[in-house]
């Protein structure tokens, strides 16, 4: 599997790589039909229809952040059904 992201992209750009990376990494667990046929803006809206699996993640991430800012240690774990 290759992952890469471009640094050369705007804002919307860079989120859509970022969710693209998250469903390759998740594959065996998401179908997603993405292609570079349909828009920016589809891409997106289809995207974020496929990954619900993909939003304890995005928690965990946000969660990290705040413990670190709080420096409370939490145990957060990642439930992939």
């Amino acid at each position: 599997m290759h992952l890469s992201i471009s640094t050369k992209c705007s804002k919307q750009e860079l989120i859509l790589q970022f969710l693209i990376i998250i469903i390759k990494i998740f594959q065996p667990y998401i179908s997603v039909v993405c292609t570079e046929r349909y828009s920016l803006h589809n891409n997106i809206v289809a995207l974020r229809r496929q990954v619900e699996l993909c939003l304890p993640l995005v928690s965990l991430l946000h969660k990290k952040k705040e413990s670190k800012k709080k420096k409370k240690k939490e145990d957060i774990a990642l439930v992939i059904r």
